[in-house]
């Protein structure tokens, strides 16, 4: 197997679908998990000289808590800074540009989201909003912010740039969105 993948890089084979005898390789990585470890990583590298914290796939709180603890939320990224808790979720998934679909945004997430909220919100956590953070799409310019109908419980959905994998671009998405949620404040 080893030969096989140094003929593909060494010879510039390419990934492409064709007929014949031909043994064909594919390379395939599971972009929801690389995009779910790159955000953080992008908001490290923006708050290391500040006293935010940043912690991935918390796992302190669960929808049930009495009797017992079970099913355990766990968030993507938990930031705290300047006395705030900050809860995002990434998800590696193409919107729609239609508001009256909901964007296409899948009503399990807004209701996962929603529990973040409610149950970090209960532990006394001050948790202004959280963030659904996407891929940029072309075709939605901005951010969008869903209320409850008391307005307790904010739901942002945020979307960083990726098209252009130039690390200034990236960086200044991240920026962006931070300062929309008042972290660089």
């Amino acid at each position: 197997n080893a030969l096989n993948w140094a003929r593909v890089f060494l010879k510039k084979k390419s990934f492409t679908s064709f007929s014949g005898s031909t043994v064909s390789m594919a390379l395939l990585f599971p972009m929801e998990k690389l995009f779910e470890s790159y955000i953080p990583a992008l908001m490290r590298r923006c708050l290391a000289n500040t006293n935010a914290v940043i912690s991935t796939q918390d796992t302190r709180y669960h929808l049930i808590e009495a009797p017992t603890k079970r099913f355990s939320l766990r968030p993507d990224i938990v930031l705290t800074a300047n006395g705030k808790t900050y809860i995002m979720d990434t998800k590696w998934k193409r919107l729609s540009s239609n508001p009256s679909m909901h964007y296409g945004i899948s009503q399990g997430d807004m209701y996962q989201m929603y529990a973040y909220h409610r149950r970090y919100t209960a532990h006394g956590n001050d948790v202004d909003s959280v963030t659904l953070i996407y891929p940029a799409m072309p075709s939605i310019k901005g951010n969008i912010v869903f209320c409850t109908d008391d307005e307790k419980t904010k739901i942002r959905i945020c979307f960083i740039d990726l098209y252009n994998a130039e690390k200034d671009n990236e960086e200044k998405s991240i920026k962006s969105l931070m300062n929309k949620l008042g972290i660089l404040t």
